[in-house]
């Protein structure tokens, strides 16, 4: 059953039937997973703002797979930018560097603009959150909270509530100088100064709360370590990760045509797709960070598809933290499997952090995934030898 926020409780929603429709809708859609921000950089020389990218002349972009580094090239008013930015391997941070020699002085604007997330819709506020979650469904994305800066304007700092009660931190750091820093109800303008001849890094940190009680303490400890460090240390620390990364393993193909690099260029982009959408603490969804589909949540008869590249290409300690996961679910799979009139844990086939089942035409009775999670644990530990881990996740393999 499911509560109503006048009282009364209403039938899981297997299907989506008329009487049915809204709920089925609603739990389709909640929890929704947001997306962090959108990160702009802009510029303006000589009283006038770049109003189009087509202004741009020279433009080159790459993405450098093997440092994990995006590289850019453009020409604006006479100048010559180049820049380069990345998410650094290990840790929550987003690295923006920028070098030109500039006959005429550009000004920048950072600007850092939440919202609420893809397909958030208000006619389903009428359902109260499921136990756990500690706050209302209908509070979407508040304005941010404790916003400030130092004496320069140079570390700037917010925190944002999101609807399921979490809250995490924004905590940014410019090395050139600074005019203004503006807060808005979802938006951080950081104004910089114009200049010549000389580059400048930003650095933003994003610390939740369950990574630390005290997100914005917490990001200005890590700001100022990497300030301390400076870009290039941070740059090669990020790039050592990555070099150790690819040297796990590789492929040669022979071929008489172009079948055999084409091949291998798949192998390649798909080990960095998989580096960056599959290695966190939840199974990925299906679209990875490229897109939210699906309103974020995950598909387990996917998770085995996705994540058995990480053993064949040696890379086992990219897929641990998502198999940990199902530990944390099992009570939730064995209340799925127990609704259902079955034993031991049913994971469901789309569903969030809670493991909950997401209802859909066929999402319930969907059960061949459940066979494939611990098959992918046990290969695990073939490849690892890893006997405590095993152990670990044995309530895992025993409920399945």
């Amino acid at each position: 059953s499911y509560p109503h926020r006048k009282g009364h409780t209403l039938a899981y929603p297997y299907a989506s039937t008329p009487e049915e429709r809204e709920l089925y809708d609603w739990l389709r859609r909640h929890p929704n997973k947001f997306n962090v921000a959108e990160v702009q950089l802009r510029l303006a020389a000589e009283g006038t703002e770049l109003s189009s990218p087509k202004e741009l002349t020279d433009f080159r972009q790459r993405l450098d797979l093997y440092n994990g580094v995006i590289r850019t090239r453009y020409r604006w008013k006479g100048v010559t930018t180049v820049m380069e930015s990345f998410i650094h391997a290990g840790r929550n941070l987003f690295v923006f560097h920028v070098n030109d020699s500039a006959s005429t002085p550009i000004a920048r604007t950072l600007t850092i603009t939440v919202g609420d997330p893809e397909g958030f819709d208000t006619r389903y506020d009428k359902f109260p959150p499921p136990p756990g979650d500690r706050a209302a469904a209908s509070d979407r994305t508040r304005p941010l909270e404790q916003t400030g800066t130092n004496k320069s304007n140079q570390v700037f700092y917010a925190l944002r509530h999101l609807p399921n009660g979490f809250s995490h931190s924004f905590v940014g750091g410019v090395t050139t100088q600074v005019t203004a820093v503006r807060f808005s109800e979802q938006t951080i303008t950081v104004e910089l100064a114009p200049y010549q001849q000389k580059d400048f890094t930003i650095f933003l940190f994003i610390v939740s709360e369950q990574e630390h009680s005290e997100p914005i303490r917490s990001g200005k400890v890590l700001l100022e370590a990497a300030l301390k460090q400076g870009y290039q240390a941070v740059l090669s620390e990020h790039q050592q990760w990555w070099h150790d990364y690819w040297e796990r393993s590789s492929i040669e193909l022979d071929s008489f045509d172009e079948r055999g690099r084409t091949l291998e260029r798949w192998y390649y982009l798909s080990l960095y797709y998989l580096a960056c959408s599959d290695r966190g603490t939840l199974p990925p969804a299906e679209g990875g960070l490229a897109a939210n589909s699906w309103f974020g949540k995950f598909h387990l008869e996917m998770h085995f598809w996705h994540a058995i590249g990480f053993l064949a290409a040696n890379r086992p300690e990219c897929l641990r933290p998502s198999l940990q996961w199902y530990l944390y679910a099992v009570p939730q799979a064995k209340k799925n499997a127990e609704a259902m009139g079955l034993e031991g844990a049913k994971y469901p086939k789309m569903t969030s952090f809670r493991g909950l089942d997401s209802p859909g035409r066929t999402n319930l009775r969907i059960y061949w995934h459940v066979g494939e999670i611990p098959t992918l644990i046990y290969w695990y530990y073939l490849y690892t030898q890893d006997r405590p881990f095993l152990e670990e996740m044995y309530p895992v393999l025993r409920e399945t």
